[in-house]
């Protein structure tokens, strides 16, 4: 039944209830009576700083308990009084504000006129404090705005944030342009989202890059268009170069996001193979080499590789192979695209390949296709799918000789991945090799490893137990391997019996600056998937966690700031 209490009356009531520290009966009585939640956002103009950072607890709280319908009544009387609120001088009183912010907004789409007035308040915050919790917060509130028909004036009010010379401004705007274009599908908006990030990945802010990486992995939650898909090889050229950078967190990004984009490309052109042609063909015609290189390597069509090698080995004028190491930069000196005599570059029936030279996989197409004569519709995606097909057999052997390793890794990955239980047994005998790759010091391919591994555990539960005892293992290439292994492992599902055994090492793991930043990643996994009633398990850690704020490099913390706030929330 409702509280029988005057206004007035409620309103001191819910203030001397908040004084006393009993929060959860402030929450206990906004279920009974709804009275209770705007008093409280009354109290938000309460002279009392103690008054309002307990009210925006509460109203947080209560927040979480409701559904978007009824937050979106809410924000109409409480979004501008939490925004001044989080524009104040008392960095603890604009974290709850924050906190609350993101809890009051998330699952709502906003007006245009209420997410100016969040964005612009954002933006001052931004340029006005130092805070890199602040920051944190900030990014976390821009993560859950939606706007499902954005006007003009926001479109351009992003287009011209996001050239900001403040990097956090900048971050700041490609994630609200990102979150906006995903939920509102707005076609016109993707493609500005994308024609932004090649000019940003080269920017020398690592806070800047390392924001846009992540803006990329999104774009795989968005419905891109067949544009869209052709700006995105120039995307993963520069993002390769990535990995030639000292700071690991990008490095590590740079390593996600190139498998992403090569699954896009992968998936788009595999029933597409002409489109795909003519694209490697308009970046070669456009000097583009390593663009079209890489998009190749990424569709891995065995044609399609053995094709692209005898045109650049026409152009080049030397052989060249395609195919084992994915390089961030040739192995040759690459030529200026020659000009035709009209000043236009020549297209790629000027580098026609002999016939003595055709490639014997375009021999067998041309073969088929001549069997197919009058037989209706040829199916040529099944059978560039059963060329594509590797025996385990010759995988095997691909994963003895160190140029053809990563193209086998990547074979085994994507099969593990795809195939059933029934068929994922052939590559049984695939897993001793596997566990010594696992060692690897290179990490992209130390990594398509275990998670190859993570995903064959579904055959073989003795993968888990090898992984736990290279936990406890002296040789710190053994413990890599595994917190790489259940980083992913965690990311797909929760075990309280291996997560008990990680805690137990992971002050090691911690203490030591080799194992240190694999430490972190895990965390961050594990952080995501645990149960409610599972959080303490962290307790023994989170000193740990605090003490490395203080000495940490930025891109730590950021990762420390994700956990912290996970296992808090």
């Amino acid at each position: 039944m409702p509280m029988i209490f005057g206004k007035s009356n409620l309103k001191d009531k819910i203030k001397e209830t908040l004084t006393s520290w009993r929060m959860l009966d402030v929450v206990d009585m906004a279920r009974k009576d709804e009275r209770v939640i705007y008093a409280l956002v009354e109290l938000l103009d309460d002279k009392d700083d103690n008054v309002k950072k307990r009210s925006l607890k509460a109203l947080e709280l209560i927040c979480k308990k409701m559904g978007p319908e009824e937050r979106e009544k809410l924000i109409k009387k409480s979004l501008g009084k939490i925004l001044d609120i989080a524009g104040t001088t008392d960095e603890s009183l604009k974290l709850q504000a924050l906190k609350t912010l993101k809890a009051l907004i998330m699952g709502v789409s906003l007006k245009n006129e209420d997410f100016i007035l969040l964005s612009q308040k954002m933006r001052d915050i931004i340029t006005s404090s130092n805070n890199e919790l602040t920051h944190s917060y900030i990014a976390e509130v821009l993560e859950n705005v939606i706007l499902e028909n954005p006007s003009k004036d926001v479109i351009s009010m992003l287009d011209i944030s996001t050239a900001s010379d403040d990097p956090y401004i900048t971050a700041a705007c490609m994630k609200i342009m990102y979150n906006l274009a995903r939920s509102s599908k707005n076609t016109d908006l993707i493609k500005k989202l994308i024609s932004k990030i090649p000019a940003l990945l080269e920017r020398e802010d690592s806070y800047i890059v390392e924001s846009v990486l992540e803006t990329i992995k999104g774009l795989a939650y968005l419905p891109l268009t067949k544009e869209d898909i052709e700006k995105l090889p120039v995307i993963l050229t520069k993002v390769k170069k990535l990995l030639k950078k000292e700071d690991w967190i990008i490095r590590k990004k740079a390593q996600e996001v190139i498998t992403l984009l090569e699954g896009i490309f992968s998936e788009y052109y595999r029933s597409r193979r002409e489109e795909a042609i003519e694209k490697i063909n308009e970046l070669l015609s456009r000097g583009m080499y390593m663009e079209a290189i890489d998009l190749a390597i990424s569709i891995g069509d065995k044609y399609t590789l053995e094709w692209l090698s005898e045109v650049l080995e026409r152009v080049l004028n030397k052989p060249s192979r395609i195919g084992g190491l994915v390089l961030s930069h040739p192995v040759y000196a690459l030529p200026k695209p020659k000009i035709s005599e009209k000043g236009k570059p020549p297209l790629l029936h000027e580098f026609k390949v002999p016939r003595h030279k055709t490639p014997k996989a375009l021999r067998m197409m041309e073969q088929w296709k001549g069997e197919q004569e009058g037989k209706g519709n040829p199916k040529l995606e099944e059978y560039f799918e059963r060329m594509g097909k590797l025996k385990v057999e010759s995988i095997l052997e691909m994963l003895d000789e160190e140029e053809k390793r990563m193209d086998a890794l990547r074979e085994i990955y994507k099969l593990s991945e795809e195939l059933d239980e029934v068929e994922m047994r052939k590559l049984s005998q695939l897993i001793p090799k596997l566990f010594n790759i696992a060692k690897s010091k290179n990490s992209w391919i130390r990594i398509k490893a275990v998670r190859a591994l993570a995903n064959l555990t579904k055959i073989d539960g003795s993968i888990v137990d090898v992984m736990r005892k290279w936990l406890h293992s002296k040789d710190e290439t053994s413990n890599i391997a595994a917190l790489n292994f259940f980083e992913y492992y965690f990311s797909k599902r929760w075990s309280d019996e291996i997560a008990l055994e990680v805690m137990e090492r992971m002050p090691h793991f911690l203490k030591n600056r080799k194992t240190m930043v694999h430490a972190f990643y895990l965390l961050e996994s594990m952080s995501r998937k645990i149960p409610k009633e599972r959080m303490h398990m962290f307790d023994p850690i989170i000193p740990i966690l605090k003490k490395q704020l203080e000495i940490l490099p930025k891109p730590a913390k950021e990762i420390i700031f994700r956990i912290l706030e996970n296992v808090s929330s």
